[in-house]
């Protein structure tokens, strides 16, 4: 069995929580992207003489289009799976600006009680 055989495996059934049809095209897309991107990074190794010989740049080859392709997919996979967690519960929305505000408020406090402090500080010397 050839790489490219495995990596057909491993990528049949690879999918986006959305309409299969449209899934099926975005992932041809990012089968192509991760395609591009490890024949150049393969290409670079090349030229680099950091390889030699078409074995080892065809497994570098499939192994950096493996990892692209699924570090495309997770990335997309949670972005979708996000968005469809908001447009299910749009009322998490609202939270949103407060949970963001809680850490700002905390700094401000923090900073505020060593201003304080300091001028106790000066104060007193």
């Amino acid at each position: 069995m050839s790489i490219s055989e495995l990596y057909n495996i491993l990528t049949f059934n690879v999918g986006l929580p959305i309409d299969p049809a449209w899934s099926f095209f975005i992932m041809l897309a990012v089968g192509e992207i991760a395609c591009n991107i490890a024949f150049n990074v393969v290409g670079k190794m090349y030229r680099n003489s950091s390889i030699h010989g078409s074995f080892m740049g065809s497994s570098m080859h499939w192994i950096i289009r493996f990892f692209v392709y699924f570090l495309i997919w997770a990335v997309l996979f949670g972005v979708i799976t996000m968005i469809n967690f908001f447009i299910q519960y749009p009322a998490v929305l609202s939270y949103i600006p407060t949970i963001m505000l809680i850490p700002i408020l905390c700094v401000e406090v923090i900073s505020l009680m060593r201003k304080i402090k300091k001028w106790r500080n000066n104060k007193n010397a």
